[in-house]
């Protein structure tokens, strides 16, 4: 216990509250540090709407012991905290108390967390292997600005990912991110969701130099962020086929528009030999990561993973669907559905062709994509689609070719209400959106 360094602590509150904006900032830095410095509270693994475990599974959860704190981890005074005690001492969540850079663990920063996966055997790096866990549950309702950093701290390849899990304890991954990467998302949250902070092992690999550093705090705000000028959802699939690669997760990076970080990741599991399914997603989050009530199906298509992109990202390229290939016949191609468009009139699409294999068909004509590289995806690029009642209709594989389809962005602007139409006349009919620079 660094008692030392308990009045600089006294800095970093667990959750600060500003009345007249009503707004709350929950750090799970500062909290774990301020729990840590105190000697009533440092065993305790739940500190405010926070806490540290593990888990197998996403949403799983396994809250650490009390009798699994440390106060010297791996023989470094400065970082503290939780683990299993096994020959390597992992799984594990711990702190760096200390407040010289890099004087924790593993090159470890002050106030900076460490997570590590790891079996719960005597031997840790003995499958099954467990996420380090750090924990946020939600007290009250509101948009939570979620931020933060994983940083690699060790040569080891980690799959880091952030999950939400509602009351009815549905998990869903909104952010996938390997080895290291910010991020930086608003979702609407309700009491008692929770959000979990992961660091687990990347396909293929062990334990070794997993060690990896985390900062992250929730901003919460009872009113919803300023909208966009235009509406973007980013669409991943997930594909899984028996005896190839599992998914490499949802993708986290801007989409071919630009724009935010958040991609729904949709499942296309194939893994019991069923190549003809119907895959689909509703109440899409856009990119700001606030759900909309754009959805989107297609079928009948099987799902994969398969790296072969080149200089491309492969959580994003690597997994997809696809039809007319093995136990699909999709002779006039796989339809799909966009719609929830809102009142907008035309949307832009952008399709990432995984292998630049088939062709898309759009509101029943074939063709008339341009392909190209988009903000650094190559995508098939569709100006201005015409939508119908808030739907755009279309076919993967059109014409009877091979389709294989990684993910796609929409994009589009809400046209005004019908009284702003009034108001302002024929002139808002001339008003032309901003094309973003790509």
């Amino acid at each position: 216990m660094h008692r030392s360094l308990v009045l600089s602590a006294l800095g970093f509150l667990v959750w600060t509250t500003t009345p007249r904006a009503q707004a709350q900032l929950f750090d799970a830095n500062a909290s774990f540090l301020a729990n840590e410095l105190d000697p009533l509270t440092e065993t305790t693994p739940t500190f405010g709407p926070f806490s540290v475990g593990y888990g197998l599974d996403a949403g799983d959860f396994t809250l650490f012991l009390p009798s699994q704190h440390e106060n010297t981890f791996a023989g470094n005074p400065n970082t503290q905290g939780f683990h299993v005690a096994n020959n390597v001492i992992v799984p594990a969540a711990v702190i760096n108390v200390d407040t010289v850079p890099g004087s924790g663990f593993s090159g470890l920063n002050p106030g900076e967390i460490l997570l590590h996966p790891g079996g719960l055997g005597p031997d840790g790096s003995v499958a099954p292997i467990y996420a380090g866990l750090v924990r946020f549950t939600v007290p009250s309702d509101g948009y939570y600005t979620i931020t933060g950093n994983f940083r690699s701290l060790d040569g080891g390849i980690t799959q880091n990912n952030i999950l939400f899990t509602n009351a009815s304890n549905t998990t869903t991954r909104i952010a996938s991110l390997l080895d290291a990467g910010s991020f930086n998302l608003t979702l609407q949250l309700a009491a008692n969701d929770r959000i979990d902070f992961s660091v687990g092992v990347s396909a293929g690999t062990g334990i070794g130099g997993d060690s990896t550093g985390l900062t992250a705090s929730l901003n919460r705000s009872i009113t919803p962020p300023p909208p966009l000028p235009n509406t973007r959802v980013n669409i991943d699939f997930n594909g899984k086929r028996p005896g190839d690669a599992d998914s490499a997760g949802t993708y986290f990076g801007p989409g071919a528009a630009g724009g935010g970080n958040t991609f729904n990741g949709l499942t296309a599991d194939s893994t019991g030999g069923d190549d003809n399914l119907q895959v689909s997603g509703s109440n899409l989050l856009n990119d700001q990561g606030i759900a909309t009530k754009v959805a989107f199906t297609i079928g009948l298509v099987g799902g994969d993973h398969e790296p072969g992109q080149a200089n491309q990202p492969d959580v994003l390229f690597d997994d997809y669907v696809f039809n007319n290939s093995a136990a699909n016949s999709s002779p006039t191609g796989s339809p799909f559905t966009i719609s929830g468009l809102s009142d907008a009139a035309t949307a832009d699409l952008y399709f990432y062709m995984g292998f630049n294999t088939g062709i898309i068909g759009i509101n029943g004509v074939e063709g008339g994509g341009v392909a190209g590289n988009y903000n650094g995806l190559n995508a098939i690029f569709f100006d201005d689609v015409p939508v119908t009642n808030g739907t755009v209709e279309g076919v993967l594989g059109a014409n009877g070719s091979t389709g294989v389809l990684s993910g796609l962005t929409v994009e589009f602007i809400p046209e005004p209400c019908s009284t702003a139409l009034m108001a302002f006349g024929g002139i808002a009919a001339l008003l032309r959106r901003r094309r973003v620079a790509l």
